[in-house]
């Protein structure tokens, strides 16, 4: 698992990635896309893979924090994460390394937390926050068109 994590945090760094996993067949997944959806649409579309996984996020909140213990990934890299997500991480046995801790992850205009850091912050039932996630992400596609 150790070269796992140091291929994809190479991968996150070097080509600027928002988020880079390696399944547990070896196939590697990646974004540069910002916010949770891409994590929350790699674990949905490809969930056999997800078991034992390595992943390397940029920034890490209570509800990615929720979703990787949802998945059954095993190990995260991230670049910052917060107090609340590296709790619920090391309560569930995932095994963390990280560059930066905060308290909360914050908005994109940095005048609130980050709104799926607020609705996980109190729960810790991993199926209820893949719903709430689902939902959130849902809402925002609708709003876009």
């Amino acid at each position: 698992m150790k070269k796992d994590m140091t291929i994809i945090k190479q991968i996150l760094k070097e080509e600027n990635k928002s988020l880079v996993i390696m399944g547990s067949s070896g196939k590697i997944f990646s974004s540069c896309e910002k916010g949770i959806k891409p994590l929350f649409e790699t674990i949905r579309d490809f969930p056999d893979d997800m078991t034992g996984a390595s992943a390397a996020d940029k920034v890490t909140g209570k509800g990615a924090a929720m979703l990787v213990v949802h998945s059954g990934i095993k190990e995260l890299y991230s670049g910052r994460i917060s107090k609340p997500a590296l709790e619920f991480l090391k309560q569930n046995n995932v095994s963390v390394e990280y560059d930066e801790l905060t308290e909360n992850i914050l908005n994109r205009t940095k005048t609130d937390l980050c709104p799926v850091e607020k609705m996980t912050l109190n729960i810790n039932d991993t199926s209820e926050a893949y719903t709430l996630i689902e939902n959130f992400i849902k809402t925002i596609k609708e709003n876009v068109k």
